[in-house]
């Protein structure tokens, strides 16, 4: 797995080989994730935080996966405090 060779010190032996959906007849190298699999995955994630025992988390991420998780746009870089 390209991953692993580029991390040595992370577990991947839990992530199937391609980790990320990848259609059969899609023709190039990019994930394809469907709203409704971004949706879940941003339902799994909310119960995840809502469950840590901590207050404060900060969260890295893409701009259209913390749009659909906050309802907000960010420029690149952006600090700022959200409560969920």
């Amino acid at each position: 797995m390209e991953l692993a060779k580029c991390f040595p010190d992370l577990a991947f032996d839990h992530l199937a080989d391609p980790w990320w959906l990848m259609p059969s007849d899609h023709p190039g190298p990019f994930a394809i994730e469907t709203m409704e699999m971004l949706d879940a995955r941003l339902v799994a994630f909310r119960s995840w935080l809502e469950a840590r025992p901590e207050r404060e988390i900060a969260i890295v991420g893409h701009g259209t996966f913390l749009n659909r998780l906050t309802g907000h746009w960010y420029d690149n870089t952006t600090l700022i405090t959200v409560s969920l």
